[in-house]
């Protein structure tokens, strides 16, 4: 018995009440001393860390695909490129036009330079392909009949429908790894509408600009996604039947992306994987610690207890 007070002594020394106000601890020496469950908490420790440092490291050198939405107008691009490719079955091509107009001082303005507008006739019937600029305001793409006040119907299906650059002249493959939807940039492709005698039919077009960056590309490029909605509208007397395409341009840019980080931040990744694995690792050796040392305890007070009785 007397053994085990002396024990106790040794590893719970008598505490002074000044002792109590110690900020400067100092450390009991067997916290100091090398045992075999730190040795082992050590080498998992240092598994775990080396194991993250490597899908860190990996995921470093991958593409971060990202896409935000920001509220601006951008600059310059005040006209852009557009191309639609049309067929109205059963017409001839010489009954129809092909017009653009924009609203200007409360009076439409028609505008298209026909030499990039191609009209071609085919058993179905007349195909019209034609690109332009148009300008970013209110206007409308028309396909007409030539004749006024001959109610003629437009029966047709829009083959392609695009605005702004180009997605065919990138990477497609590229485009399509990175999960970019193709069709938001020509949703009107491969649509069939149906006109009646003495109406119009209107596409209005909801565009929103939008910005793509692929990588090892250095220019970015600038398609218009766009939704739509399609009513009729009565044809005025002694007017034009027509197909109208109307523009609402949005105030809002998408852009697609891939972020790439800077070596600085890999290195601060990698200083906050050893600081929390080590700082896990020390608040797991001082709970097996603290255990081992209340069992030893308990052991000695049943030592104690059992030689006291005898």
């Amino acid at each position: 018995y007397n053994e085990y007070k002396s024990y106790l002594r040794m590893i719970k020394p008598e505490i002074k009440w000044y002792e109590s106000f110690d900020f400067f601890k100092s450390l009991p020496r067997d916290a100091t001393t090398k045992s075999n469950r730190g040795g082992l908490i050590t080498v998992v420790a240092f598994v775990l860390i080396i194991f993250l440092i490597l899908v860190e490291a990996s995921d470093f050198n991958t593409d971060k695909r990202y896409s935000t939405i920001n509220v601006e107008r951008i600059k310059g691009n005040d006209k852009i490129w557009a191309h639609i490719t049309v067929q109205v079955f059963d017409a001839h091509c010489k009954f129809l036009q092909f017009k653009y107009k924009t609203k200007r001082k409360e009076f439409l303005v028609g505008s298209v330079d026909m030499s990039n507008v191609n009209f071609d006739d085919s058993e179905n019937g007349c195909t019209v392909d034609g690109s332009l600029y148009v300008s970013k305001v209110p206007g409308f793409l028309e396909i007409t009949d030539a004749i006024a006040g001959h109610e003629r119907v437009l029966n047709h299906k829009i083959l392609h429908f695009q605005l702004g650059d180009e997605i065919e002249k990138y990477d497609l493959d590229v485009i399509r790894e990175h999960l970019i939807p193709l069709t938001i940039f020509n949703h009107l492709g491969g649509v069939k509408g149906e006109t009646f005698a003495g109406y119009d039919l209107e596409y209005h077009l909801q565009l929103v600009h939008t910005t793509i960056s692929i990588p090892n590309d250095e220019a970015a490029f600038h398609p218009y996604q766009y939704v739509y909605s399609k009513k009729y509208h009565i044809t005025p007397d002694n007017g034009h039947t027509s197909i109208r395409f109307y523009f609402d341009w949005s105030p809002l840019t998408i852009k697609y992306g891939f972020k790439n980080y800077l070596y600085t931040d890999l290195l601060g990744r990698f200083i906050s994987i050893i600081g929390g694995v080590f700082t896990l690792a020390l608040f797991l050796h001082t709970i097996l610690a603290n255990t081992c040392y209340m069992c030893q305890e308990q052991s000695f007070q049943f030592l104690g207890s059992t030689k006291m009785g005898a």
